[in-house]
């Protein structure tokens, strides 16, 4: 090795070396330490007293459970509904998994006399649909198809079981 090269890495040597060896900042920083090690502490204050809580006794064990059907009421509806409700065992068409809401009526094609509507999903596909087919969650069915919208009829169950009616429409959208 050549001399020159010697003495340059002697000289980084002894300046790396140097900057270890600087005493009087480390015993500045060891003063601070020691200043913040013997500072009086702070106190925490105890915690608020909290009023003792009210327990209340459950008196209601004799009542009918809320989350049960009244067996009452059903028998008193019983036979007096209307007959509507929805075929459960037919199997379920690809528009019966949205709501009406997220459909969209886009057109119509006509041959002879019959006639389809076409319907946009929220996953973009465009489907045929004609009167008598099934789409929405509320087992909706077409009723209808006019040159600007689509007449359905969806049954909605009411609060006492009975299976009611709803006429619905979808408009023609852009």
């Amino acid at each position: 090795m050549n001399p020159g090269k010697q003495v340059l890495i002697a000289v980084l040597a002894l300046s790396l070396l140097a900057g270890c060896g600087d005493k009087p900042q480390e015993e500045k920083i060891e003063a601070q330490l020691y200043e913040l090690r013997t500072r009086p502490q702070g106190r925490v204050e105890a915690l608020p007293r909290f009023p003792e809580p009210v327990i209340a006794k459950y008196t209601q064990q004799q009542q009918r459970d809320p989350f049960t059907p009244n067996q009452q009421l059903a028998l008193r509806f019983q036979g007096s509904g209307s007959g509507l409700k929805p075929d459960l065992n037919r199997p379920r068409s690809t528009l019966e998994q949205w709501g009406l809401d997220e459909l969209a009526f886009r057109g119509s094609l006509q041959k002879g006399r019959e006639i389809r509507a076409l319907i946009l999903t929220p996953d973009n596909q465009l489907i045929a649909v004609q009167v008598g087919d099934h789409l929405g969650r509320d087992y909706g069915a077409v009723r209808q198809i006019l040159p600007d919208q689509v007449q359905l009829v969806e049954l909605i169950a009411d609060s006492s079981g009975q299976w009611q009616e709803r006429d619905q429409t979808l408009s023609l959208s852009r």
